[in-house]
């Protein structure tokens, strides 16, 4: 009797030792009605883990005793608290093995098994739905960001193109652009465009030709800039103080040019002329103020802008001119300095760069 009242407190005594090894927080009672050997230590800690996430994983805490460690536990807390916990206790529940105290471990994957089983259960929020078109021709993705916002909808292309041009033709949102160095935000009515090097042509699009003597592609830059008839006083002409400039150069796509443009300063402020002078450089023209009276213009001569389309072959006359606009001079007989307005080098580079695709460097 006395033996045998030896090995029943025995017994008991490695019962709580197990509980106590195998659980986590909350655990040990669960492990204590374990089958009582080893393993059950680590199925009584994922047991008690899954209890955290909910109170049907008891029961599969204990069932999970009579297997190597406590990942029955990790599962049955995932089950009922929906998510992934149980992957997180059933992974540390395999580490255990019966009779070891590694078993513990188990329990400790349980009980974070039943951490994130609670988590799941929260849920997040509903998702947006996707935005229907709302763009007419194009805006930067930052922008369409904003708009979204305010209408409670997503754009399935951000934030990854927040600093594209978006557009959505046909109704389905698509990238119209990428835009190295980023994009630019216009008011409200104009399309949004990339940022451009400072000395980078601006984009150029087909438009209505514009006027008779216009190579087609001098007349969609002129309207690129806002430009239209109204403006230009002569193309292909004969004007006594243009020295046969004005004649014509050639035909593209059946129209007859000439490379030489005037244009009108009426109403222009300085300020605006040189404002002007800036735009035609930067869709591809050389251009200078003829102000009467300055840089070689005669005094008794109209004042107006000349402006040469580097684009398209030329006659000797004006690649002459341009040669001189490179070099910073007049583009008339006297060939002197030209003052009135200074183009940064980097846009001389480019202008000269686009003249010799057409025209050759001398002569």
């Amino acid at each position: 009797m006395r033996a045998l009242s030896f090995l029943v407190l025995g017994l008991a005594f490695a019962g709580v030792v197990a509980a106590g090894c195998g659980g986590g927080e909350g655990s040990s009672e669960l492990g204590a009605q374990a089958d009582g050997d080893a393993g059950g230590g680590g199925g009584g800690g994922g047991g008690g883990a899954g209890s955290a996430g909910g109170h049907a994983s008891g029961a599969s805490g204990s069932a999970g005793a009579h297997d190597a460690g406590g990942g029955g536990g990790g599962a049955a807390g995932s089950s009922a608290s929906g998510g992934g916990g149980g992957g997180a206790g059933a992974s540390a529940g395999a580490g255990g093995t019966a009779g070891k105290p590694a078993a513990g471990a188990g329990g400790a994957g349980g009980k974070g098994g039943g951490g994130a089983g609670a988590a799941g259960k929260a849920g997040g929020p509903p998702a947006l739905p996707v935005c229907d078109c709302f763009v007419k021709e194009a805006w930067c993705g930052a922008g369409v960001a904003k708009e979204a916002e305010k209408r409670g909808c997503t754009v399935p292309l951000l934030p990854a193109h927040t600093d594209d041009i978006l557009a959505c033709p046909g109704g389905e949102w698509g990238v119209k652009q990428s835009c190295d160095k980023g994009c630019v935000e216009a008011a409200a009515g104009t399309a949004d465009t990339c940022k451009l090097d400072p000395c980078d042509f601006a984009a150029v699009k087909d438009e209505p030709y514009i006027k008779y003597g216009l190579h087609p592609d001098a007349s969609d830059a002129l309207a690129a800039i806002g430009l239209d008839a109204g403006d230009i006083s002569q193309t292909i002409g004969s004007a006594a103080a243009s020295a046969g400039t004005h004649a014509k150069d050639g035909a593209a796509e059946g129209k007859d040019y000439s490379a030489a443009t005037d244009l009108r300063v009426v109403g222009l402020s300085q300020a605006q002329i040189k404002d002007r002078l800036e735009e035609l450089a930067s869709v591809g023209f050389v251009a200078w103020y003829r102000w009467p009276g300055h840089d070689g213009w005669p005094s008794d001569e109209a004042p107006h802008i000349h402006a040469v389309w580097v684009g398209a072959k030329m006659k000797l006359s004006l690649r002459d001119q341009v040669r001189d606009w490179v070099a910073g001079r007049n583009g008339l007989v006297s060939h002197t300095k030209y003052t009135f307005y200074t183009w940064k080098q980097c846009r001389i580079d480019a202008i000269w760069q686009r003249y010799l695709q057409h025209n050759p460097a001398q002569g």
